[in-house]
């Protein structure tokens, strides 16, 4: 295929093509990595915007569940995640 007609993706996927095994699998990692980090940041930036915006609560997960059986949000809110001290952040729809 000509490579003035061939869109970048196809010319990223010659190229790969064009790596030896052990290349293309230390490529894939790398990929794989950077997506897992972007996620990551992506999770810690919406978790820093709703601290941010008075939306977030904490405490320990029995906390979490008390709360959300007493205000009945147990199906409604959005668990964002568990930090290293066992607190857990939750975010309102």
């Amino acid at each position: 295929m000509n490579s003035r007609t061939m869109t970048p993706f196809q010319q990223a996927l010659e190229t790969v093509e064009s790596l030896s095994r052990e290349d293309q699998e230390e490529l894939l990692s790398v990929i794989h990595r950077r997506l897992v980090e972007r996620r990551r940041t992506g999770i810690a930036h919406n978790a820093q915007e709703t601290v941010r915006e008075g939306e977030a609560h904490y405490g320990n997960p029995e906390d979490l569940r008390r709360d959300l059986l007493e205000n009945d949000l147990l199906y409604e809110s959005v668990l964002i995640g568990i930090d290293t001290h066992d607190k857990v952040i939750e975010a309102k729809p």
